[in-house]
């Protein structure tokens, strides 16, 4: 027959003491409007040039500023109807892709004289990704990181909102 014997110690009864943790909100935002996808990719795949009744001109009667784009893929009619939204950068893991983005002026509003709006393809280190067409070229994917100024800083970007 074994016999268990209770054991005596000398030392101090130990502690664990558990850090507090925080968990990182990962929510993707609600209520944006997203942009038509496979429309998306076939714009950039082709390097289209597009143009829209509604987008501001770049050389007089032409209609292809960057807002074209926004027109063509995301089912929006006039800029006057788009307010500004979240910032990209401070919720850029938040944002689903395919959103419509662009830079406004410190009032919320959005000029197409010297602004720019694309779609939004995702985050990457110290910036973002989208899509976006210029005066100058067709449907491209464009990376910006911060440092740029202006249309090429990340932080002056913000989710349209219509």
């Amino acid at each position: 027959m074994i016999v268990a014997t209770p054991s005596t110690s000398t030392r101090a009864p130990s502690t664990t003491i558990h850090s507090p943790t925080t968990r990182k909100t990962t929510e993707m935002l609600i209520g944006l409007h997203t942009c038509n996808k496979a429309l998306t990719i076939v714009e950039i795949a082709h390097n289209a040039t597009l143009a829209h009744t509604n987008a501001s001109d770049c050389i007089p009667g032409d209609h292809k500023s960057s807002e074209a784009l926004v027109f063509a893929s995301c089912y929006t009619s006039s800029t006057e109807t788009w307010s500004k939204g979240e910032n990209v950068m401070s919720v850029c893991s938040r944002i689903p892709l395919f959103t419509p983005i662009a830079t406004f002026r410190p009032d919320g509003v959005y000029t197409s004289n010297g602004g720019t709006a694309g779609i939004f393809l995702g985050c990457i280190p110290n910036g973002f990704k989208f899509a976006v067409q210029d005066c100058h070229s067709g449907v491209q994917i464009k990376h910006l990181l911060t440092g740029g100024a202006f249309t090429n800083d990340p932080s002056t970007y913000f989710v349209i909102r219509w």
